[in-house]
């Protein structure tokens, strides 16, 4: 774990000369049982790297042949509670909207549960060594208060945030009855007017957070922005239009780097000058198994060239380790 200037909420040191700040990025796990046996060897290796002082993980924290019970959550949970680091995390589909596919269980509820497990303090990330956050539960907009995983802080001369997009289509399917949900007993079925009020809160809630986070690195007089969300706002989807109107728009005007990282896909991305603004890349982090065995360092040199603030290496986990 490395602290360095800027080590708390809401303060840059862009003038202060070269600097750097190193995090762990993953996402997409951990899938399945074996993946949860395989987790501490994946801890250990980024704990063992000194420069590592957060870990970031993308949303989607199960699958395969785990639910989406209360007693699986917490496993992982605590699994995340096992870096010595602050852990930073923004949700994914897999833990809520998802949830009616597997146990039948009401996706709104599961995003309670999501939250109160994972961000019990609105003022702090959980792990090892938690951060100091700014929270949208801390919005004056009543209707904005509810996203507490929505969340900001500067480190260094970089101001991160966390935007809450999922895959699926920004969770816009249908909440189905499955067979083997049906045969329980148990299944929310689609409740569309519910399904419905959550996107349209929830998106207008990441609009209104996109424009708090470039407003504050304007404000800490940051060099660069590294934006997290589960779920790439892809192009030509109208689930995503809004998010990714207004992050290229804001990106574009910020002017310095700007770094999208999200996961989803499992597949290591790194896209350049990402829908056509020069100064935005977009970095997806690997998956499934992909997730256990690498993750992902990432690197912004603070007073460094503007055009090479960040980089990213790809970290491969021992065996055993």
């Amino acid at each position: 774990m490395a602290l360095a200037c800027g080590a708390t909420a809401f303060t840059a040191c862009s003038d202060a000369g070269p600097t750097e700040v190193s995090f762990a990025f993953i996402g997409d796990a951990p899938y399945g049982s074996a993946a949860m046996q395989a987790f501490p060897s994946l801890v250990a290796s980024i704990d063992a790297d000194a420069d590592v002082e957060f870990v970031a993980h993308a949303g989607d924290i199960r699958g395969g042949d785990t639910d989406c019970s209360d007693g699986v959550l917490r496993r992982t949970f605590d699994l995340y509670q096992q870096f010595d680091d602050g852990f930073w995390y923004t949700p994914g589909d897999n833990e809520w909207t998802d949830c009616h596919r597997l146990g039948g269980f009401l996706p709104t509820e599961r995003l309670e549960f999501v939250r109160a497990l994972f961000f019990p303090d609105q003022n702090s990330t959980t792990g090892g060594a938690p951060i100091a956050v700014r929270s949208q539960a801390s919005s004056p907009v009543a209707e904005q208060q509810p996203f507490v995983e929505n969340t900001l802080f500067d480190r260094n001369c970089v101001t991160f945030g966390a935007v809450h997009v999922v895959g699926g289509g920004d969770g816009a399917d249908a909440w189905g009855q499955y067979p083997g949900d049906l045969a329980s007993g148990r299944s929310a079925g689609d409740q569309p007017d519910l399904r419905l009020a959550e996107i349209d809160a929830r998106r207008a809630a990441a609009v209104a957070w996109i424009d708090v986070i470039f407003d504050q690195a304007a404000a800490a007089h940051s060099e660069a922005v590294f934006v997290m969300m589960q779920a790439e706002p892809v192009a030509g989807d109208p689930e995503y239009a809004r998010v990714r109107e207004r992050l290229l728009a804001r990106a574009s005007a910020f002017g310095g780097p700007v770094w999208m990282g999200h996961g989803d896909q499992h597949t290591y991305v790194l896209t350049p000058e990402y829908g056509g603004v020069p100064n935005l890349t977009r970095l997806e982090v690997p998956g499934d198994q992909a997730a256990i065995d690498r993750w992902l360092e990432v690197t912004a040199s603070c007073g460094a060239d503007s055009a090479t603030v960040f980089a990213v290496e790809t970290v491969f986990v021992e065996p055993g380790a």
